[in-house]
């Protein structure tokens, strides 16, 4: 399939290969979160109140960064033997890059995973995922759309108000970033000291271990979804002479 001339070459060839798709992920994300941010900046340096277009743009963005978000994996897992060399018979045993642990997952892994796992348990965190990172802010969204069309009667819908002007309280997506970071800082540390410790070996058995557990793309996406989602309420929410100095008074 890779047209290798042996084992080494084409583990080469698909390490080499590995980090150029890595680097294009990284670079896409980089260039996304660029465009978003500068489209933010934009619209909420202005201190006029924002027209439909310019809502419909501030809503785009936040929902790329959503979409990235959910389905771009967040937390890579890895525990590596780089090197196990011991004395077998005399001889000389070498093994070489063997992965003990490895997961990377994204939002819509974990629920998929949850869900067919059958237990009650699982099915119902699964749900409150869901819910709380895919369902609530793509409603948040539809309502900011709905909100920007600037009805009356629309913007006074208790639903409406509740998702565009206060839903920033009680959304949960904020808490599951500060979960994910959490949980990325333990893993760290207990792959870290595990690997540590397996790396304290004595003769004959020689031990070199890698730790990689590392925060992905999709983490720094939903993070800025989170932080477009409070600027775009308050941009939506901005009144027309918000930020216009009062004339002065005339003698």
């Amino acid at each position: 399939k890779y047209d290798c001339d042996g084992k080494e070459a084409c583990k080469e060839l698909l390490n080499e290969e590995l980090d150029q798709k890595l680097e294009a992920i990284n670079r896409r994300v980089l260039i996304l979160l660029g465009v978003v941010l500068l489209a933010f900046l934009i619209n909420l340096l202005s201190k006029r109140k924002l027209n439909h277009v310019q809502s419909i743009l501030l809503i785009l963005s936040s929902l790329c960064l959503l979409l990235g978000g959910i389905i771009t994996p967040m937390i890579e897992l890895e525990a590596r033997i780089d090197m196990l060399l011991f004395q077998l018979l005399g001889e000389e045993v070498v093994f070489e890059n063997n992965i003990i642990f490895f997961q990377s997952k994204s939002i819509t892994d974990m629920v998929r995973i949850l869900m067919t796992d059958g237990s009650i348990q699982m099915i119902f965190v699964a749900i409150l995922i869901f819910t709380f990172s895919i369902v609530f802010p793509s409603v948040k969204l539809i309502c900011s759309y709905l909100y920007s069309l600037n009805n009356e009667r629309i913007n006074k819908n208790k639903v409406i108000q509740f998702f565009v002007i206060k839903s920033g309280k009680w959304s949960m997506a904020d808490v599951m970033v500060v979960a994910i970071f959490m949980a990325y800082i333990g893993f760290n540390g207990i792959v870290g000291s595990q690997m540590a410790n397996l790396s304290r070996s004595t003769e004959p058995i020689q031990i070199l271990t890698t730790n990689g557990t590392h925060l992905t793309g999709g983490f720094y996406l939903f993070l800025f979804f989170c932080l477009s989602s409070l600027f775009l309420s308050s941009a939506l929410t901005k009144k027309p002479n918000e930020g216009k100095s009062p004339e002065d008074p005339k003698p």
